[in-house]
């Protein structure tokens, strides 16, 4: 009976601990840190060329809302992981950029939307918050049946340099709402779909290189100016 408190206790240290879990991944120019609990889970794949890298998660198939019921809205919220990008020594980081594609939807008689909202920190300023309905492309529309079909998509780009970057309480809600006399307003994922961020990156020389290399010119600098006195 005495063990019960003490296991109870190591039981909701060891939730906390799992509930806050991060993972730091290092891309080349730039690392990571990012909360795996979500159900996005670990990022999916990265990439990195010259001057360019990027990073992406899957967004899963569970994010997928059917509505069927004639005058009602449906709800689902979907956790998106938190995350920093911190510039690596050596390299400075610019022109952020994040995609989010391609959750397709299917309207007949309704309408539905993604709301995407968070906060952002940028080089650890203040907290902002965001959001934004998601961007829609249309490509099958019949309105004699009120009929739309189409995915969702959207592009943002933060321009300019920073150090670090930070993303926490992110989420997407998506939104199936079915009119009176209406059949169905649905969005479904699939593992194609993602959220992909990107950026530029440039390597720049550490401070002892920069000394380094004006102490090398100096020196070159003399040994010319004693070459021509002799």
């Amino acid at each position: 009976m005495t063990f019960k408190p003490a296991l109870a206790a190591t039981a909701l240290l060891f939730a906390m601990s799992a509930a806050s879990a991060t993972t730091v991944f290092d891309v080349g120019g730039a690392t990571v840190t990012y909360d795996e609990t979500t159900t996005l889970g670990f990022i999916n794949s990265s990439s990195n060329g010259f001057q360019f890298e990027s990073f992406n998660w899957i967004i899963p198939n569970s994010a997928t809302l059917v509505n069927t019921v004639e005058f009602t809205t449906e709800f689902l919220t979907v956790a998106l992981p938190s995350f920093t990008i911190s510039a690596n020594p050596g390299f400075a980081l610019s022109d952020l950029t994040v995609f989010f594609g391609n959750p397709t939807f299917f309207d007949l008689g309704g309408t539905s939307n993604i709301l995407f909202s968070g906060d952002i920190s940028i080089d650890g300023g203040s907290v902002i918050p965001v959001s934004s309905l998601i961007d829609f492309v249309i490509t099958n529309q019949n309105l004699s049946i009120a009929l739309n079909a189409g995915f969702f998509s959207q592009t943002e780009t933060l321009p300019g340099p920073f150090t670090t970057f930070a993303l926490s309480n992110a989420s997407l809600l998506l939104t199936a709402t079915v009119d009176p006399n209406g059949v169905v307003s649905s969005i479904v994922s699939n593992p194609q779909n993602k959220l992909e961020i990107s950026y530029t990156v440039v390597a720049v020389p550490e401070p002892e290189t920069g000394a380094m290399l004006l102490a090398g010119l100096a020196a070159m600098g003399w040994v010319v100016r004693r070459q021509r006195k002799a």
